[in-house]
């Protein structure tokens, strides 16, 4: 599929995945951030950096509570989005197109880097995700803070365990969406494709694919990166990590 995050996050992508992405769970991750800022004794108001933020709703959500954020996209669509989202709840974010590789050109001296729901991985070479956590350390003030929010292999390969593609479908008033989850355990990649077969006749399609690591593998990239591993939670608090739990690494630059 190669570098299909470049198109993939647009209104479309909005529409077919919103139902993942409601207030509630917002707010529920939200919450988790900061237990988790308290927990390994991040500053507050903290600096903080979004890194492919999307339409900003864990962004606005951290900046409606008093932190400094700014938010780190390639997607203008999405950036446009979060603007939106932002005048819609007042709150002052900072919104920056860019790579995610390329973070730390547009933002230093933050003590907090996230990377949240599944927003890592995008990539085909397992270099490129070193070079992003790279960027995370080198924005980050010595001492700073890394979370980074995801599946991880275990989790996809247990929900796999009997038959992939794992196959299901919605019915909506603008007609039906299937959706089509895989996993292929030698690549190591997991990955979903969407038709939404819509009312008037037409069609739209969306797939994207993730590496998806496991927690061993993950710390060691961050070890790679130069960033020491903290804790390992199930999150999206502090809470204990498990095979069915997702996955929350927080790791920090070296003081």
């Amino acid at each position: 599929m190669g570098d299909w995050w470049r198109e993939f996050f647009d209104a479309t992508y909005r529409d077919l995945w919103s139902s993942r992405t409601t207030p509630e769970r917002t707010a529920l991750e939200v919450d988790g951030i900061e237990a988790v800022l308290v927990q390994h004794g991040a500053p507050h108001p903290a600096r903080i950096a979004d890194l492919a933020c999307g339409d900003g709703r864990i962004a606005v959500g951290l900046a409606v509570r008093g932190h400094h954020v700014t938010g780190i996209d390639y997607s203008s669509s999405m950036l446009a989005a979060a603007r939106d989202r932002a005048a819609q709840f007042g709150a002052d974010v900072e919104l920056v197109e860019a790579d995610v590789r390329l973070a730390h050109q547009h933002v230093t001296g933050a003590d907090v880097a996230i990377s949240w729901f599944s927003s890592f991985g995008y990539f085909e070479d397992t270099s490129d995700d070193v070079a992003a956590l790279e960027s995370a350390r080198t924005l980050l003030a010595p001492g700073g803070l890394l979370l980074l929010e995801t599946q991880h292999r275990d989790r996809v390969a247990a929900l796999h365990a009997e038959s992939s593609p794992l196959r299901m479908y919605d019915e909506r008033s603008d007609g039906i969406v299937l959706r089509e989850v895989w996993f292929d355990p030698l690549r190591g990649r997991a990955g979903e494709h969407v038709r939404h077969l819509r009312t008037d006749g037409t069609a739209a399609d969306r797939e994207f694919s993730l590496r998806v690591y496991s927690a061993t593998e993950l710390a060691a990239l961050c070890a790679a990166a130069g960033l020491l591993v903290e804790a390992v939670y199930g999150g999206p608090g502090p809470t204990p990590f498990g095979v069915s739990t997702r996955l929350l690494v927080v790791a920090r630059r070296a003081a």
